[in-house]
């Protein structure tokens, strides 16, 4: 089962839900080290930023995919603005 987006950056440079779909909740202290329930802890700054947006890419995709994109151009699908943020926040920690 996949984890509720969004994700974000911890405090500490984890990748972090307020969801506990998948997890399970996680007690105060922990919460409070960690700034919500841990996604993944061991991660370089560049792949928190790029596994943080990841459920949003996979929301994107799937309203491409199930509006028929790839097939033929419709409206009410993701503008190019939101796609450009996420890419942008993808690379936020990068150098």
């Amino acid at each position: 089962m996949l984890t509720h987006g969004p994700w974000r950056v911890g405090k500490n440079g984890e990748v972090v839900t307020d969801s506990v779909v998948g997890l399970g909740p996680c007690d105060a202290e922990t919460l409070e080290y960690y700034g919500g329930n841990v996604i993944c802890e061991t991660v370089t700054p560049s792949n928190a930023a790029l596994i943080a947006v990841a459920p949003e890419i996979l929301e994107i995709l799937q309203s491409l995919y199930d509006a028929g994109v790839f097939d033929m151009l419709i409206d009410g699908i993701p503008s190019q603005i939101e796609v450009e943020q996420l890419i942008r926040r993808a690379h936020e920690f990068s150098a």
